[in-house]
């Protein structure tokens, strides 16, 4: 029982590539990272704690580290047979450089308590690729004078 410690939990590329778990000794998540694509929005990396929420609650999930503090607001989600909490937040926002820095951040987890995450290239690598998936809006050309 009991939260792991950052020695003997870790980061690893999910099953589909395209996301990052964040798991305790048996391979259980804890957290996931995904990088969120929606058509004619800016790109979005999504969090989902992996902890009991109570349906229709909300909470705040709170990470500091690497000189930085992230607050994402998290909803009680669906997933599967149980509730879950999610959230997320723009690629581009520099308080997302809270995990992609090269020391430990403190995660404080709605109802899951707090658990230490230690670096990893992992985070920063999936970030700075959803970050290139930004597009920039191009200006609308302005007609030339007749």
């Amino acid at each position: 029982g009991g939260l792991p410690s950052a020695t003997d939990a870790g980061w690893e590329l999910a099953p589909d590539n395209k996301s990052l778990r964040y798991t305790n000794p048996a391979g259980e998540p804890l957290l996931s990272l995904a990088c969120d694509l929606p058509p004619r929005e800016p790109a979005r990396i999504r969090f989902i704690q992996h902890a009991a929420a109570p349906p229709g609650a909300k909470a705040m999930f709170a990470l500091v580290g690497n000189g930085l503090v992230a607050r994402i607001n998290m909803d009680a989600r669906r997933e599967a047979d149980r509730w879950l909490w999610r959230g997320s937040m723009p690629a581009d926002s520099f308080k997302l450089d809270v995990l992609t820095g090269d020391r430990e951040l403190m995660a404080t987890m709605p109802g899951g308590g707090e658990i230490t995450i230690g670096p990893s290239p992992l985070p920063r690598q999936l970030i700075e690729w959803c970050r290139g998936q930004v597009k920039p809006v191009e200006p609308s050309p302005t007609p030339s004078p007749a």
